[in-house]
């Protein structure tokens, strides 16, 4: 195992934080985005010892020293934490052993850790990861999760709620003319001018919410989308929205009438 490489010409990790209470007080995800930082720069500040470039030994034990040097204290909690933040990495397949290594404890970055430039791109990346794409209908997870996972969230987002309309559109029998609020306001008009896609066994409150809802998601999140009034520029916002659109199509699946 060759010698931790001495990092002189980076941005230490030690330097983003004033205290050991500090550090131990980020969440790991969050604390594995420093680290990833501080990767990056290690691999790219002219080591001569590619083996051991990204070794977890001997990168944390540089990392705990930069703390002792500027007095920090709780060293081995430091290196756990930091140990923490390496296995997070891993796991979510930002680094990964590497199989040209003779040192067994040789990682590198990944094409996606790679992709990662700052912890702000780690943050990110994590909220993306937090929809799971089981949760969503079968339609939206496969003409919308694309360009979510690669964020382009307003082009999901757009996609997710055009589908609801042509889905209502279609369930409904109208033509393509019919568009917007004043289509899914007519496919699920209250009794006693009942919508093809009202449930007339329901109270007439409930009727009545059944349109606005859809109303309301047409109005606020189809037609502004579709008119670029809009942007989807937060992940977890964008979950949200390809959430609500899919509970939207089972709700039209559901009402469907049969062939």
């Amino acid at each position: 195992m060759g010698r931790p490489h001495q990092m002189t010409t980076m941005l230490n990790i030690s330097d983003r934080f004033k205290t050991a209470q500090e550090v131990l007080a980020f969440p790991t995800e969050i604390l594995a985005g420093f680290l990833l930082e501080h990767l990056r720069e290690f691999r790219t500040s002219g080591s001569q010892d590619s083996e051991s470039m990204l070794d977890i030994h001997g990168i944390v034990a540089s990392i705990v020293e930069q703390y002792a040097q500027r007095r920090f204290l709780r060293s081995a909690d430091l290196r756990r934490s930091n140990g923490e933040a390496w296995n997070w990495l891993a796991t979510e397949g930002l680094i990964a052993l590497d199989p040209d290594s003779s040192n067994q404890h040789g990682f590198f970055i990944t094409r996606r850790g790679l992709d990662c430039q700052t912890h702000e791109d780690v943050e990110e990346y994590r909220k993306r990861r937090l929809l799971n794409p089981d949760l969503l209908h079968p339609t939206v997870r496969q003409i919308a999760l694309g360009e979510y996972l690669i964020g382009d969230f307003e082009s999901a987002g757009l996609k997710a709620f055009r589908k609801v309309e042509i889905e209502v559109r279609a369930a409904g029998g109208f033509s393509p003319g019919d568009a917007g609020v004043a289509l899914v306001r007519q496919v699920f008009h209250a009794a006693p001018n009942a919508g093809p896609l009202t449930d007339t066994t329901e109270l007439s409150g409930e009727q009545d919410a059944m349109s606005h809802l859809f109303a309301c998601a047409m109005g606020r999140f189809r037609n502004p989308a579709a008119h670029g009034t809009r942007d989807f520029i937060d992940p977890i916002e964008a979950a949200q929205l390809l959430m609500f659109a899919s509970q939207l199509m089972s709700i039209v699946d559901e009402r469907r009438p049969s062939p």
